[in-house]
């Protein structure tokens, strides 16, 4: 939803809210009154605003803390400008923020009370004072800070949201928001779906099964940060609705969580099911809302989703990744990658749920089984359709294949079949990577079959790939680039020698994939 006269923000640290904010009355305005009182004193701008954008753009120089026309601008010149306007709630919302930033006016700090006291200052007829005051009243529950010397339950704002305007989209920001600030004890369901945030049956019993303690200490856990925690939270919220999680961690992390790695890079998400693919974007977007409007606040806290297209010739989902800029914390947040891939349903490992330092759910990840198998499913795939690829991008044929490091704009057929290669090889680096994991251990029961299942899969692709009608033209094309690239960077470096790496492979004689050594 998108507000029309005032903010709602998500909560900044209740450290930088002053609780004890006096309830003295706030004065500065000139022919108008301010929470009853006359006002005698005028501080302007050299002219009384008239316009919206003049004033408002009085308030944007106070906030950038900028002269505008040789003035500073000051709370009781915004206020003033603010004061003959009947048109909207500006003004309740510039004491709202002067409220919750800790910005005193006059030398008196801003109270909770005296901003919904401006906010009723001027009801208009489409009611949005009161959802204004709803907002608020919101915010004062999430920073622990009084109203009418009491605190603001959850309750409150629940009942204050249904009696407002589109109340059950507040509500899920709300409880968004609450989530963000750590709270993890009663939510309402605006939609009043039967199962709710209860755990199912399904993870009960499962959970029963294979939910373990992590083998790590805490202090071995690398920490994440407040964004990413909540992320994973709305994660297996989604999932509490399910009666089998639709929506697991996979990837290094969940292979460094079932200690199969000492580290991660990043954290991948693979969603079962388009329906709960939608709830978690929708989930993201609300959040994503509400970090765009705390901006206001001067907050910086911010996430970036960029979608990355898949490929179902070659078995390789749609996937967004998702930048999470945490302000509030010195933690630098990890990358999530979210794809979306019904192969998973089919798995017949069932998940695990592994409790995470900071994170109140357990997560539910994929077995290193399941995702080994996923894995021989696409090197089956690559094994049978390789040649037919080949045909068809020869003869013309113009499909997507995404993420080829090097021919993302293939010109013509022979730079597509290239891509194709490309995507074989990081197939196969993949593989490569998970026969190092099995050397370094004992596997047993279905993990062990999908190993040899794994290890022959790979050697039939690599030989495959050596053999391939393309395979000198590839290697020129590829080698030639690595001739001219200007080694200048780290990053241009690591490229380079990961490059490299992947025609390596293209030599079973020399570099054996399922060797062990």
């Amino acid at each position: 939803m998108k507000p029309t006269t005032s903010t709602f923000s998500p909560p900044e640290s209740a450290g930088y809210v002053d609780q004890r904010a006096g309830s003295g009355e706030i004065s500065g305005r000139s022919a108008s009154t301010f929470n009853g009182m006359e006002i005698s004193t005028l501080e302007s701008c050299g002219r009384t605003a008239t316009t919206a954008y003049e004033r408002i753009s009085m308030e944007i120089a106070f906030w950038q803390n900028k002269p505008l026309q040789g003035r500073q601008i000051t709370p009781a010149v915004v206020l003033n400008a603010y004061g003959n306007d009947t048109t909207s709630l500006r003004s309740g919302v510039f004491l709202q923020k002067l409220c919750l930033r800790n910005i005193p006016h006059n030398n008196r700090q801003v109270t909770p009370d005296q901003v919904v006291q401006e906010f009723n200052r001027q009801p208009d007829q489409n009611n949005e004072y009161k959802l204004a005051i709803a907002r608020f009243k919101a915010e004062c529950c999430l920073r622990g800070l009084p109203l009418n010397g009491q605190q603001v339950t959850p309750d409150e704002v629940y009942k204050d949201f249904m009696e407002s305007p589109a109340g059950s989209e507040e509500i899920t920001l709300f409880n968004t928001k609450r989530y963000l600030n750590g709270y993890t004890d009663r939510q309402v369901d605006p939609g009043h779906d039967p199962e709710g945030y209860a755990a199912s049956t399904f993870q009960h019993q499962a959970s029963a099964a294979v939910r373990r303690a992590l083998p790590l200490s805490d202090n071995q856990v690398p920490q994440l940060n407040v964004l990413t925690r909540r992320a994973l939270e709305m994660i297996q919220e989604i999932n509490e609705s399910y009666n089998t999680p639709p929506i697991l961690v996979t990837g290094s992390y969940a292979r460094f969580l079932q200690n199969h790695r000492a580290s991660f890079k990043g954290i991948d998400i693979i969603c079962s099911t388009e329906d709960s693919a939608m709830k978690l974007f929708k989930k993201m977007q609300a959040l994503k809302e509400a970090l765009d409007i705390d901006r206001d606040l001067g907050a910086n806290d911010d996430f970036f989703i960029f979608p990355i297209p898949g490929c179902r010739a070659i078995q390789l989902p749609n996937a967004y990744t998702i930048h999470l800029k945490d302000t509030s914390s010195d933690i630098p947040g990890p990358g999530l990658m979210v794809s979306v891939d019904g192969r998973v349903i089919n798995g017949h490992s069932a998940p695990l749920a592994i409790r995470v330092p900071g994170v109140e759910r357990p997560l539910w990840c994929l077995s290193f089984a399941e995702e080994t198998r996923l894995l021989n499913d696409t090197l089956e795939h690559l094994i049978g359709n390789l040649n037919p690829l080949t045909v068809e991008l020869n003869q013309g044929a113009a499909f997507e294949l995404p993420r080829t490091i090097l021919f993302g704009f293939p010109k013509n057929g022979k730079e597509r079949i290239y891509g194709l290669l490309v995507r074989a090889l990081l197939t196969l680096d993949k593989a490569r990577q998970f026969i190092s994991i099995f050397a370094e251990e004992e596997p047993d029961g279905q993990l062990q079959a999908q190993q040899q299942r794994l290890r022959t899969l790979a050697a039939i692709l690599q030989r495959k790939l050596s053999r391939h009608i393309c395979r000198s033209d590839f290697e020129c094309r590829v080698s030639c680039w690595l001739s001219t690239v200007p080694h200048v960077s780290d990053f241009e470096i690591k490229k380079v020698e990961f490059i490299t790496s992947l025609l390596k492979m293209m030599h079973p004689e020399l570099h054996r994939i399922d060797s062990t050594h």
